[in-house]
């Protein structure tokens, strides 16, 4: 196997990766808050520009490549080429899991159970009211077909983004 290390980048919190142009793409937040981008058989620090100190918490490319990132209360990060957009959640959130959806648009997951949308193109995010998700989110990820799943406290659920409710909840006790 290949082994390459990023000095003073420890633990991860987030990764996200998907194959781009047919190579390998990953991003991932340190647990420190750093951003790292794998490309090209290397791995290489991001500077992303947020204010103050919100912690980046989640990660995710999206359908068309491009690097998301969440900032825990300052919104999201979209890097569109070699720019930078920030868009400023809908209200007052705190987010816990990001994921890029089929269509290149992006779901941040609050620990509330709020959801919120970003669009390619668009400059904000648009709140999606989606009644009974779990308690205590704190995963979301795109699944097989392009389903939106959240895992919760006890429970999993798959979400219909578009029709803003849950069509398939699964309880577990783990």
């Amino acid at each position: 196997g290949e082994e390459a290390i990023l000095a003073g980048v420890a633990g991860l919190q987030a990764v996200d990766g998907r194959w781009i142009d047919g190579a390998p793409v990953v991003v991932a937040v340190s647990d420190a808050g750093t951003l790292v981008r794998w490309r090209a058989g290397a791995w290489e620090l991001m500077a992303v520009p947020r204010s103050g100190r919100d912690p980046l918490v989640a990660v995710a490319i999206d359908a068309r490549g491009r690097v998301v990132v969440a900032g825990a209360t300052g919104g999201v990060h979209r890097l569109d080429g070699e720019r930078w957009q920030t868009l400023a959640y809908p209200a007052a959130m705190k987010a816990v899991a990001l994921s890029g959806l089929a269509d290149g648009s992006f779901i941040v997951l609050g620990a509330g159970g709020e959801l919120a949308r970003g669009q390619p193109g668009s400059e904000q995010l648009e709140q999606v009211v989606v009644p009974d998700l779990p308690r205590a989110p704190g995963a979301a990820w795109l699944g097989p077909g392009g389903a939106l799943w959240i895992g919760g406290h006890d429970e999993l659920v798959r979400v219909e983004v578009a029709r803003g409710r849950v069509d398939r909840r699964l309880r577990h006790g783990l």
